[in-house]
């Protein structure tokens, strides 16, 4: 497991334990404020999604994607999960393709409608881009289907994370902040976002 060859902007963001946000727009939401929120759909006072999104299905049997391997495409697959073919290279950002992002099967947020196309559709995987460790961007089953043929570029300490679930520490990079990394005449780069992270109540903000 690497990091990539390049200094860190800033430090602020690191503290003892992990990181933080040291944005002072950025507002902390604890699980008070999840319960708050459900209490809210359920009441009427927040909307539910699928009263405001009207998310319809669209087959996709991936053969555009598997024969091409030089047109630019950017397909949006479901949440955060977006195919991006590149310079002959595919790319999955935050790959979940299961039912639902959760630590167990049997309950947890469930999947509106079914990825598009399917994950054994796809042409070969080059590179995986992680943004965080929440189950919905980091998804276990998916992780362990692509295995060990694509790199996995994701935030600091998010590799051990990858190891547990199989992948060779060599296939993992990690960035801080501002570092980036040159794979395949691409550039990489890890920008910050305003967010939290944690796959767990007694980890938060222990991985960037």
């Amino acid at each position: 497991m690497d990091n990539a060859d390049s200094t860190t902007n800033s430090g602020v963001h690191h503290t003892s334990s992990g990181f933080c946000n040291p944005y002072t727009s950025f507002e902390s939401r604890g699980f008070a404020d999840f319960l708050k929120w459900q209490c809210d759909r359920l009441s009427g006072k927040a909307a539910r999604r699928s009263q405001v999104a009207d998310l319809r299905f669209t087959n996709n049997d991936g053969a555009l994607f598997r024969a091409n391997r030089e047109h630019f495409t950017v397909t949006w697959i479901g949440h955060s999960t977006t195919l991006i073919q590149i310079a002959g290279c595919n790319i999955l950002t935050d790959p979940i393709f299961s039912e639902r992002c959760s630590p167990v099967t049997w309950s947890g947020p469930k999947r509106h409608v079914p990825p598009s196309p399917q994950l054994g559709h796809l042409p070969r995987i080059d590179f995986v881009l992680l943004s965080h460790d929440h189950y919905d961007h980091l998804d276990k089953p998916t992780i362990k289907k692509l295995g060990n043929r694509p790199f996995y570029l994701a935030p600091l300490r998010v590799g051990k994370i990858l190891q547990s679930f199989g992948i060779d520490s060599k296939r993992i990079i990690e960035h801080d902040w501002w570092q980036s990394v040159e794979m395949e005449g691409l550039q990489f780069h890890c920008t910050p976002a305003q967010h939290f992270s944690g796959r767990g109540v007694h980890n938060r903000n222990e991985t960037l």
